[in-house]
């Protein structure tokens, strides 16, 4: 999954409710994009849209709260090997440094 689709799952699970314009700007994509991707997300069930006068709420469904959960989940691991990965590579340096 791509960082602009996990912004735009992290900015629907947002208890505040948002216009297309604004997830938008938080996901980083043109509203165009958005709108295929939303259907995409409606389409697998991650999202449901109910109408509201002109404009559509837009809310995770429970498999979309599954799916932010191991988002969340193997983020936070992958931040964390990252920041072991970039450890290593600092040791690596300090080797490196010491050999000359």
């Amino acid at each position: 999954m791509s960082k602009r689709y996990v912004k735009l799952l992290f900015a629907i699970g947002c208890k505040k409710k948002k216009n297309i314009l604004q997830l938008s700007r938080e996901s980083d994509m043109t509203s165009s994009h958005l709108t295929i991707v939303m259907r995409q997300f409606e389409k697998e069930g991650i999202i449901s849209k109910i109408k509201n006068g002109r404009e559509y709420d837009i809310e995770l469904t429970e498999i979309g709260q599954e799916v932010l959960v191991l988002v969340q989940k193997y983020d936070t691991i992958a931040l964390k090997q990252l920041n072991k990965e970039q450890k290593e590579v600092e040791k690596v340096k300090e080797v490196k440094c010491e050999e000359k």
